[in-house]
């Protein structure tokens, strides 16, 4: 096993692999014929659990962490691979119950549901202040049609984004929000905190949707869903089969606000394209599309098990199949009969588009 992990530029020991069967994350080795003369086989599969393994699990870290790492990972074609193979259901549930319920925005919402006094009020703020030191508050969505005119334009992006503190401010405001609810802010504060972290919901409209209380609560609601740090954790009730279906919509997702996010980036636009996209602006969807795939551009584990839990509600998954339904009904993204858009020269295109926007040579 070592030195076909080593083959890979894989570094593994004996007490690692040992640690990782004795955890259930892998199998012992099959032994073929019988009495004294017995042999123990490696089986290839094996090797790729293994290979998973090493590749996100290092030296103090959870192995917890490295096993949901290895559940992304798993299912995913690899050309030239074999695919990886699953991860045993029992640690997958226990590692993203686990991941659930250490969450620090999901801990900061439990504390304020507990709080039974000012004292208690305080206490959390003082928390919620300090959480987010060392996180990278920046807002997810915007328009993709208006960045891809500045882009163009080689207007200044940063001009209207939030500062640092703001959006560390925004989102204790919206913890507190779902906590304590909308009225311990106010209405008027939660919508600021939402057009703060979500640029692309103007604040002018959210005034006019969310004006009064009702519906500032029903927004409450609908926010805590959307999130998923419901309490219990959705992953707690689930099975396998259920979180490999989330799985499942998170990838779609994700490979569609890659397709939507790419046209504010100057990728070049086809038929295909361009009908996708419409069918997401007209869903209503391109924000809370790219809100939801926010793992796909941090690649971090949480924000994957945050990914999960969100795909796992109804709404998520009714999306999924309506914007698969539009990509296998519609156009094609790529291609076509004059070839006019292959791969290829869908790329070149693209770079060159990237490429025009560099100073030009003194």
């Amino acid at each position: 096993m070592i030195a076909y992990l080593a083959e890979r530029g894989l570094r593994c020991s004996p007490a690692r692999l040992e640690r990782w069967r004795h955890a259930g994350l892998l199998p012992a080795n099959r032994r073929r014929g019988g009495g004294r003369g017995s042999i123990s086989t490696l089986e290839p599969e094996t090797v790729e659990m293994a290979a998973a393994l090493a590749r996100h699990a290092r030296q103090g870290r959870d192995l917890r962490l490295a096993v949901v790492d290895w559940f992304a990972e798993a299912g995913v074609p690899q050309p030239g691979r074999l695919m990886v193979p699953e991860p045993p259901p029992a640690a997958v549930h226990a590692a993203l119950v686990w991941m659930s319920a250490t969450c620090p925005i999901r801990r900061l919402i439990g504390q304020a549901r507990e709080a039974r006094s000012e004292l208690d009020v305080d206490a959390f703020y003082r928390v919620a202040g300090n959480a987010f030191d060392n996180e990278p508050i920046a807002p997810i969505a915007f328009d993709v049609a208006d960045m891809r005119a500045a882009l163009l334009a080689r207007r200044d992006l940063d001009e209207d984004s939030p500062s640092r503190s703001s959006g560390r401010q925004a989102v204790v405001q919206l913890i507190a929000a779902a906590g304590l609810g909308v009225a311990e802010i106010g209405a008027d504060a939660f919508i600021e905190a939402l057009a703060t972290l979500f640029p692309v919901l103007p604040l002018e409209d959210l005034q006019s949707v969310l004006g009064d209380f009702d519906r500032s609560a029903q927004m409450d609601m609908l926010l805590k869903q959307l999130a998923g740090f419901g309490v219990p954790p959705v992953t707690q009730a689930v099975g396998i089969r259920e979180l490999r279906q989330a799985r499942t919509v998170l990838y779609q997702l994700s490979g569609v606000a890659a397709f939507y996010r790419g046209y504010a980036l100057l990728m070049p636009d086809t038929a295909g394209l361009a009908a996708l996209r419409a069918r997401v602006d007209e869903l209503g969807a391109g924000h809370l599309l790219m809100m939801v795939t926010g793992w796909s551009l941090t690649r971090r584990t949480r924000d994957f098990a945050a990914g999960l839990d969100v795909c796992m509600q109804p709404w998520a998954v009714r999306l999924s199949d309506e914007l698969m339904k539009q990509m296998m009904d519609g156009p094609p993204l790529l291609g076509g009969p004059d070839g006019a858009h292959t791969a290829e020269k869908f790329m070149n295109d693209w770079l060159a588009a990237i490429k025009s926007l560099a100073p030009a040579e003194q």
